[in-house]
């Protein structure tokens, strides 16, 4: 149905879902600049190692692959321990071409199909020296 054929409340509720969406996909694409600096090539090439052998490629090997470094970058920045300069490496999933607005939720939604499902929290460094 077209969008101007829905109810108007219904659109209101749609458009406020579209926001937090959009709002959570630019929150999370801010945690990867902050880690972006603690990603470490062996965690990369580990990953990738064991992910292959488990048959993934493609995509979905480079979305396994940024979730272990994402939860490895987190470790590593609340510890303090970057990587030497030489050693510092981008995400397995940087050259994921998105050419439609959903393309990138879909890649960040393959990514999270990766990380344990399981709460935790992270230390909030940020709040510490605000």
């Amino acid at each position: 149905m077209p969008i101007d054929q829905v109810d108007p409340a219904q659109r209101r509720r749609f458009r406020g879902i579209a926001i937090k969406l959009y709002r959570r996909a630019v929150e999370i694409h801010d945690g990867r600049f902050v880690i972006r600096p603690y990603l470490d090539a062996g965690v990369r090439e580990r990953s990738e190692a064991r992910h292959r052998a488990t048959g993934l490629h493609g995509e979905e090997l480079n979305a396994a692959v940024t979730a272990d470094q994402i939860l490895a970058g987190i470790a590593a920045r609340g510890g303090g321990d970057r990587p030497a300069p030489d050693q510092v490496t981008g995400f397995a999933d940087a050259d994921r071409q998105a050419s439609r607005p959903m393309d990138d939720i879909d890649a960040l939604l393959a990514v999270a199909r990766h990380l344990p499902r399981q709460s935790f929290r992270t230390p909030h460094l940020e709040r510490d020296t605000a």
